[in-house]
């Protein structure tokens, strides 16, 4: 799991503008990152990676990276 391919895939599952997001973004800064985003989030999660991502893990989360840090712990 790379990180630039992660935030591509990241960018596409909450459609937000490609290239508009860096590692260290706080999701709260994150204009499309609601909890329909939150879904999307943990099916590309899944889909993607097969990393079984939690609500309460993302909650944890407060950025990017965080989200991708916890996507490849949970990555089977």
């Amino acid at each position: 799991m790379e990180l630039p391919s992660f935030i591509k895939g990241f960018e596409e599952a909450i459609e937000r503008p490609a290239g508009t997001t860096d590692a260290d973004l706080p999701l709260d800064q994150i204009g499309e990152w609601d909890s329909v985003s939150v879904v999307a989030f943990i099916a590309f999660a899944d889909l993607t990676y097969n990393a079984a991502v939690s609500a309460d893990d993302i909650e944890k989360c407060a950025t990017v990276r965080d989200l991708f840090e916890t996507a490849r712990r949970r990555a089977g």
